[in-house]
């Protein structure tokens, strides 16, 4: 039998619906690969593997005077970009952003630059997501789906 290069990585996709042990799973095969020493529980937040992103690249061209604007967008969106190249009062400017955090960029764009803006999208692989996103919060408050409850928190009389 074939020996296994423990310096070459294996790559392995899984797929299946949520909460169905897919971290589980994989925390037993890297220890008994021999890749870590102990099995990481994902109730105790211990586990070896990486939550990743997909990210976008965006080339937006659009009026000089709305770079500003057009920053504070990528940079709300978790967003890194270049320097805009600026030309006979048009500016281009190169970005990058989580493909979760950049729905509706091209119509906020449009509405930016008052629909004078050009924008290019393409894949841009994958990112580490950052350790607080990803991550399930728990609801505080009245739920909207709880009708009776929601009203009555709407006109004050619940807190």
């Amino acid at each position: 039998m074939d020996q296994i290069n423990k310096k070459k990585p294996l790559n392995i996709g899984l797929l299946a619906h949520v909460d169905a042990g897919k971290t589980t799973l994989t925390e037993r095969m890297l220890y008994l690969s021999g890749s870590v020493s102990k099995v990481g529980r994902v109730d105790e937040g211990s586990t070896h593997t990486d939550l990743m992103e997909p990210m976008n690249r965006y080339r937006v061209t659009y009026p000089e005077e709305m770079t500003g604007r057009i920053i504070s967008e990528i940079i709300g969106m978790r967003g890194t970009f270049d320097s805009p190249s600026i030309r006979k009062g048009l500016a281009v400017i190169e970005c990058r952003a989580p493909v979760a955090e950049s729905v509706g960029f091209p119509a906020r764009i449009s509405s930016i630059t008052l629909g004078r803006g050009v924008m290019n999208a393409y894949f841009d692989g994958y990112e580490i997501c950052p350790l607080n996103e990803g991550k399930e919060t728990p609801f505080r408050g009245v739920s909207p789906a709880d009708i009776d409850k929601y009203i009555l928190h709407k006109r004050g009389a619940i807190g």
